[in-house]
């Protein structure tokens, strides 16, 4: 896969890479063949394969939830837009291009 999405010609979106992953890991889940101990393996590394999947998933999304999210709805903070409940400041997106200028206090409030 990683070949395919890397040429230029692909024009894959996320959702479609994300799928086509999915589909990959479950064919390789589908594969028996082999005696024993092959099956044996072959599960193994099935298993290790849906683990790495779900590992994937929340080492990129985990690291964007403020752990306040889960105890009060309204504190999320990493969404754009939201409002802060006690600060009232807004939380906007930025540019990673003007990062190193940004300014927190100069966001609308």
């Amino acid at each position: 896969l990683e070949s395919k999405w890397d040429r230029a010609s692909d024009r894959t979106t996320a959702s479609d890479k994300w799928a086509e992953l999915c589909e990959e890991i479950s064919s390789r889940r589908g594969q028996s063949g082999g005696g024993g101990l092959v099956k044996k393996q072959r599960l193994g590394e099935s298993k290790e394969l849906e683990l790495w999947k779900l590992n994937l998933v929340f080492h990129h999304c985990y690291p964007k939830l403020d752990e306040n999210v889960s105890k009060m709805q309204n504190h999320l903070l990493k969404s754009p837009f939201a409002v802060h409940p006690k600060t009232g400041r807004v939380c906007i997106p930025i540019d990673p291009a003007s990062m190193d200028t940004f300014d927190p206090f100069e966001v609308p409030t």
